[in-house]
């Protein structure tokens, strides 16, 4: 008859795996846990850890290993964290009002920074004084172009003039703000300088979205309506001053960036 090669004895807390001694063999103790049994108790599981640890003489003591609990992850950081940006528009030398943008540095860091150093002139250059050289009224109106005004020029205030978007997700509805890209031989690349535009009406075709308008909306409709049939401008249309505005300075209705109000 076959001896049998092991015999398991269960107590409360874990499982003893005992094997029958062979020929000039000396008997051994392994001890393992057993998660479809509850612990009673970490020091129950850390003295069986233990006493396995003497038995093999390990050097280091044995950790015991202990069933882990379920942890939700939030898919990204609170909006509250994302900054808030101000943008004083100016229509024929008037100034018609403050459109804050909150961009959405969870989701588009890149294209934040981008947007942050070039609304704050971190490098000499950036969007105070810039013109509004495209305006459809049914979609979007562009600016950003600080270089020659007319969708041609700009370039990012990152380490290379031109980069790859962030891939946010972000939708192209109402309010939102994204990159454009500029007319210049890097567009085949799909890469992206200092060029942005604020959406009218919604425009899913339209990605590299990283912000949305959280107040001044009718801004924005004031100077839609102020565009031909081509897209271009009637008027004189320009960023008078822009800046920070805060960092988690609204309420969490007011934010936009959360995924809960992307859908």
């Amino acid at each position: 008859m076959q001896r049998p090669r092991a015999q398991t004895i269960h107590n409360n807390d874990c499982t003893e795996v005992r094997p029958f001694p062979t020929q000039n063999q000396e008997p051994t103790t392994q001890t393992g846990f057993d998660f479809d049994l509850p612990s009673t108790s970490a020091a129950a599981a850390a003295a069986a850890a233990a006493a396995a640890n003497a038995t093999r003489g390990d050097s280091f003591p044995l950790l015991p290993i202990l069933p882990m609990s379920a942890v939700e992850l939030s898919p990204t950081p609170s909006s509250a964290r994302n900054p808030v940006y101000f943008l004083d528009m100016e229509v024929s030398g008037k100034a018609i009002g403050r459109i804050l943008i909150e961009v959405c540095a969870n989701v588009a860091p890149r294209m934040a920074a981008n947007f942050h150093s070039l609304i704050v002139h971190q490098r000499g250059f950036g969007y105070k004084g810039c013109s509004v050289f495209q305006v459809w009224n049914n979609e979007s109106i562009t600016t950003g172009d600080f270089e020659l005004q007319n969708g041609r020029g700009g370039y990012s205030a990152l380490e290379e003039r031109f980069f790859m978007p962030d891939k946010s997700g972000l939708p192209a509805k109402r309010g939102a703000v994204g990159m454009r890209r500029g007319l210049h031989r890097y567009d085949n690349n799909g890469f992206v300088g200092s060029q942005f535009r604020m959406v009218i009406n919604d425009v899913r075709t339209f990605t590299a979205i990283f912000g949305y308008i959280i107040e001044g909306i009718e801004v924005l409709d004031e100077i839609a309506s102020a565009g031909d049939a081509n897209g271009t401008p009637t008027v004189s249309i320009s960023i008078k001053d822009c800046g920070v505005y805060g960092v988690g300075t609204f309420k969490t209705d007011k934010l936009l960036c959360s995924p809960d109000r992307l859908a």
